[in-house]
């Protein structure tokens, strides 16, 4: 049995050698550094790297470090943003869409998480994170509401920005407060109630879902087409020589 059991292994081991070959020379330096590190570790590894990166590099090194740390744990979304937020707040809004768009059930965690890091980003945030998610665009809004009292306009224009669908009934809404503070949960309701354009991932398509960043797909309105009936003459012109000639009093038709 041995000159067929050791060939055979040989194989085996050699298969497995070159797949695992094939793998790490597809995976990009990022990826292979975050492998390497354990999971707890990776949100403070994921932000040092974005954090080295040259000015102009920084923000394709955000997406591709979300990327990565998420395709090693799905879980990390959050806690990896807010560790990017906090060491470069001006690629908060970045990471942060770039994880919501592979986690969109985490939408809200992800924004607060980026939020609380870099505060003065939280209008980028919500607008980026609804663009990624605009499903979850009210968990969004209510979670930074929370986050950051007193600032319920600047979210809800964050929202409209985000999902432009949305943006003719936050106007209204807005408008109906005047200068008064904003409720943010309560216009909410308010939006709701009076439109029917509520986005809805089962309504997304998936050019929407996957539109690169800070470039949405900008959603069509309804078209006409068919089915539809066929004329069964030819349309002619009407003129006053052609129409005929109406009683005074109407025609006269049969009583009903």
């Amino acid at each position: 049995m041995k000159p067929i059991v050791i060939p055979t292994v040989l194989m085996v081991l050699v298969a497995a050698h070159n797949l695992f070959a094939d793998d790490t020379k597809t995976r990009s330096p990022i990826a292979e550094t975050l492998a390497s590190v354990a999971v707890p570790e990776l949100p403070a590894r994921a932000a040092e790297i974005v954090k080295a990166a040259k000015p102009r590099e920084r923000r394709v090194t955000t997406v591709s470090v979300v990327d990565a740390a998420l395709a090693i744990s799905p879980y990390v979304g959050a806690s990896v943003v807010g560790a990017i937020a906090k060491a470069a707040p001006e690629m908060a809004a970045i990471a942060a869409e770039a994880a919501a768009r592979r986690e969109s059930t985490q939408a809200a965690a992800i924004a607060r998480a980026a939020v609380v890091a870099a505060p003065r980003q939280s209008v980028k945030i919500v607008a980026a994170v609804c663009r990624a998610a605009p499903a979850e665009y009210r968990k969004i809004a209510l979670v930074v509401a929370e986050t950051a009292p007193g600032s319920g306009r600047e979210i809800l224009q964050a929202v409209a920005a985000g999902v432009p669908q949305l943006r003719p009934a936050i106007e209204r809404a807005l408008a109906s407060v005047g200068p008064n503070p904003v409720s943010v949960a309560a216009l909410l309701d308010k939006i709701k109630a009076t439109t029917t354009d509520v986005p809805s991932e089962t309504l997304l398509s998936a050019a929407e879902r996957t539109a690169p960043l800070g470039n949405p797909v900008r959603l069509k309105g309804p078209t006409i087409g068919p089915p539809y009936i066929p004329l069964s003459v030819t349309p002619t012109n009407v003129t006053p020589s052609t129409s005929g000639t109406v009683p005074r009093g109407g025609r006269d038709y049969a009583a009903p």
